[in-house]
């Protein structure tokens, strides 16, 4: 072997040397850091008195729930462009008129869309023929019917409730009574905190908070759940229960 060769070789042998010097380490303090917060979710759970299971298969990783809500955490590991999340579901109150929806700025753009509304109808049509995908979830994350939808948007009640890292985050209610109480409540205090915890290169358009004729429902994308910001959620799910409306 001549002498160029053998230089080249050392210097490849001491590149992927120094690559797993500093790569084994950095996972190991990976590894700690996910075990570390799963111990503090553990804590959260058992100190609040919630309920914990985690499925045998599938994307979703664990639900907590109580009698009143679940929030799951989906790996979305079985999607080629990942985006995982967590989604806060609850049962809409019986005594509640509210109807609304945050999400976007571009999001609700796209939503009003008249092509869009088209798209979403014929959608629809489908899905009613071949039936909801069932989870192993105990409250079924359906998605609403876009009538719902419509007429949340054409009552043309919004305001800008608060900022992802790139886009302006819009709320659309059914009625002015409806955007002002949520104006004059903690609600976009508490969004403001856990959308916080969205990775920055999240740029989604669904709607990250929803209260529709049955259900509740809070999602936030995060690789990276903690108790904290599960506190956080919860927080924000029982500020929307509690609106008097």
């Amino acid at each position: 072997m001549d002498p160029i060769s053998i230089i080249g070789g050392g210097i490849c042998f001491g590149i992927v040397l120094l690559g797993i010097l500093f790569l084994v380490p950095k996972a190991r303090e990976y590894n700690e850091q996910v075990a570390r917060e799963q111990s503090k979710i553990q804590s959260l759970v058992q100190a609040q008195g919630w309920r914990m299971s985690k499925p045998e298969k599938g994307d979703i990783k664990w639900i907590i729930h109580t009698q009143g809500w679940q929030l799951h955490y989906d790996s979305d590991s079985s999607s080629d462009s990942s985006t995982p999340f967590l989604q806060w579901i609850a049962p809409t109150p019986a005594n509640s008129k509210a109807r609304f929806m945050v999400l976007t700025e571009h999001g609700l753009k796209m939503m009003k869309h008249p092509f869009t509304r088209k798209a979403i109808d014929k959608l629809q049509g489908f899905a009613n023929k071949i039936g909801q995908k069932k989870s192993n979830l105990p409250i079924e994350p359906n998605r609403p019917d876009p009538t719902e939808v419509f007429q949340i948007l054409d009552a043309q009640n919004e305001y800008q409730i608060g900022q992802t890292k790139k886009q302006k985050l819009m709320l659309a209610a059914s009625s002015h009574e409806a955007l002002h109480r949520i104006k004059g409540s903690d609600i976009p205090y508490l969004l403001s905190k856990v959308i916080e915890y969205e990775k920055s290169n999240m740029s989604d358009n669904t709607e990250r908070l929803a209260q529709f004729n049955a259900r509740i429902e809070i999602k936030i994308y995060t690789n990276r759940p903690t108790a904290e910001l599960i506190s956080d959620i919860v927080a924000l799910g029982e500020a929307v229960l509690a609106l008097k409306i």
